[in-house]
């Protein structure tokens, strides 16, 4: 029989700051699906960075979790030591792009990490940069046996009941010995830690047995050794500009098209004309009939009444490729209309499997499910209900009251502050933002309601009608689109559009998505957009289903734009 283990854990490692240079954090993800901690088991890790200024260290938390969630559950078709080194790769080049965004130039910094996870009665670890690994069995205390290779270092093998796993920062271990920490001769604070020093602490128990026809094949073969002892020291930390950038680039084809040649022929026959023109306009005032030439009715010198559909499209398609505009035929999700006839439904959200539409009007909301699409009528009312948002897994808003966030699953109120937010609204990390006039107002939730600080000030933000925020704070008006982090405004430019923004009615960005996304309502469009502001593209509708937009979401894979335009809401595949 085979043993299934559970981890009793404990963290050592400070509080962490707002703004730090330095600092280390520990994190464990436990899905709450059983189905995925039976087929790919729990995660624990412990990780540490410096940079040369300050970061904000609760957001590079979420992004590690984040990351490190999903590239290793959605890794199921390899083992999982090849599934948490590709996780801390990911983790890595997002930290690494996290650095570079907040501190606007590429820079040298230490990131380490150290990731370990339970299956069954079997650890594995892969680690990346400086740090420890130890193994207390029998009281004894031995590092654990790992294989090298360049900044990475891996181990599996069977744990025991008692065993104990210690994962370490190489600030921790410069500051502690392990053996004084296993048996307490030393005592001390997590306050007095240094900053980038963090342990975290697993004691294996047994919770069920099970035979080898229950056994997950992680196609492994023979390598499944007990932890041994003996020492593998780690290579240094890398500084961030030494690290390779995993990127997926998209390349088309280069051919030659006939609409070229049209295109070619119609600007000679605009030569020709203009050639004409000018020669008769050199000759004698009066032609044979003896009319003057001004008196003639001259042609237009290129007459698209007289082109033929073919001709038009070709040239419609070559005036596309130089905007970025991709035409799409829309797929039809809902019309609200259907569950209520009198719906004026107001904004759209997507959240992990629900799609969620609200009316501001009646305070009612809507919810479907993402694969069968039917939306019922919620029956939770909030009179004024906006700003809805994407919070953890559930769906967040404000409202009359103030702001709330409101579990789908249990179809309640999970949290709920007082106080009034004017504007658009959204939240970050444990504050809510919001613009009322010029202002930037940060909010903290308490329990005796919202408690509001002025985070910026600029007539930038006078009309602002949407806000999005991924570190930096992006505020929509509906003819502009300007872009702030720490209160001051950065290089973000939509220079490149065709046309101006006009009745922009909604931005959206976060942590996990890698494009800027504005509903440009009244040019019927959907722009796509670098973090510079640079067009990646633009999105109209063949037919008139962009025709009053009012919201949009994405899926949060970034795989599915989903539009409210009318009481209807409609998809398209990015």
């Amino acid at each position: 029989m085979n043993k299934k283990l559970t981890a009793k854990t404990q963290k050592l490692v400070k509080t962490l700051p707002t703004l730090s240079k330095s600092f280390a954090s520990s994190i464990t993800i436990e899905p709450e699906e059983s189905d995925l901690i039976e087929k790919r088991g729990v995660i624990y890790s412990v990780f540490d960075l410096t940079v040369p200024s300050d970061i904000d260290p609760l957001l590079v938390t979420k992004i590690v979790n984040d990351v490190l969630f999903d590239s290793y559950y959605s890794s199921d078709s390899i083992s999982p030591i090849q599934a948490l080194e590709k996780a801390l790769v990911n983790v890595k080049d997002k930290v690494v792009q996290l650095a570079e965004t907040q501190l606007k130039e590429e820079t040298s910094a230490s990131f380490n990490i150290l990731a370990a996870v339970l299956w069954g009665n079997v650890l594995y670890m892969v680690q990346f940069g400086k740090g420890g690994s130890f193994l207390v069995r029998e009281n004894a205390v031995k590092p654990v046996n790992s294989a090298t290779e360049g900044s990475f270092s891996v181990a599996s093998g069977i744990v025991k009941d008692e065993d104990v796993i210690i994962l370490a920062t190489q600030s921790f271990l410069d500051s502690h010995t392990i053996q004084d920490l296993v048996s307490g001769a030393v005592s001390f604070s997590m306050h007095d830690l240094p900053d980038s020093a963090a342990a975290f602490l697993l004691k294996f128990d047994t919770i069920s047995e099970f035979t080898e026809q229950e056994k997950i094949d992680f196609n492994l073969g023979d390598r499944m050794p007990e932890i041994k002892p003996g020492g593998s020291k780690m290579s240094s930390g890398l500084g961030f500009k030494n690290l390779p950038k995993i990127s997926l680039t998209k390349v088309r084809d280069k051919k030659f098209s006939w609409y070229y040649l049209v295109f070619a022929l119609l600007a000679f026959g605009l030569m020709f004309s203009v050639f004409t023109v000018l020669k008769n306009k050199g000759e004698s005032p009066n032609n044979a009939s003896g009319e003057n030439s001004t008196d003639r009715d001259v042609a237009p010198v290129v007459n698209e009444a007289a082109l033929s559909s073919e001709e038009l499209a070709a040239k419609q398609k070559v005036e596309d490729e130089k905007n970025k505009i991709s035409r799409v035929d829309a797929k039809f999700f809902y019309d609200l209309k259907l569950v209520e006839e009198s719906a004026t439904p107001s904004e759209i959200v997507v959240l992990d499997n629900q799609v969620v539409v609200s009316d501001k009007a009646s305070g009612k909301v809507y919810i479907s499910s993402k694969t069968t699409p039917k939306f019922e009528l919620s029956s939770n009312q909030f009179v004024g209900i906006t700003n809805l948002n994407y919070f953890g897994g559930d769906l967040s808003f404000t409202d009359n009251e103030g702001y709330k966030v409101f579990d789908l699953t249990a179809q309640k109120v999970i949290e709920s502050y007082a106080g009034k937010v004017g504007g658009p609204a959204a939240p970050y990390l444990a504050f809510v933002y919001g613009v009322s006039g010029n202002v930037v107002q940060k909010y903290q939730l308490l329990d005796s309601g919202l408690s509001a600080t002025t985070w910026a000030t600029s007539e930038d933000f006078s009309g602002a009608n949407s806000i999005a925020i991924d570190g930096n704070i992006y505020i929509l008006k509906p003819d502009g689109l300007v872009k702030y982090l720490s209160g001051q405004k950065t290089d973000f430019s939509l220079d490149s559009l065709d046309k101006k923004l006009s009745g922009a009615v909604k931005v959206v960005k976060d942590v996990d998505f890698t494009n800027v996304y504005v509903a440009d309502a009244r040019n019927k469009r959907i722009l796509v957009l670098d973090e510079k502001g640079g067009l990646v593209k633009q999105i109209l509708s063949n037919n008139d289903d962009f025709d009053d937009i009012k919201s949009i979401s994405l899926s949060r894979d970034e795989k599915i734009l989903y539009i409210l335009s009318g009481s209807k809401v409609f998809e398209v595949a990015l």
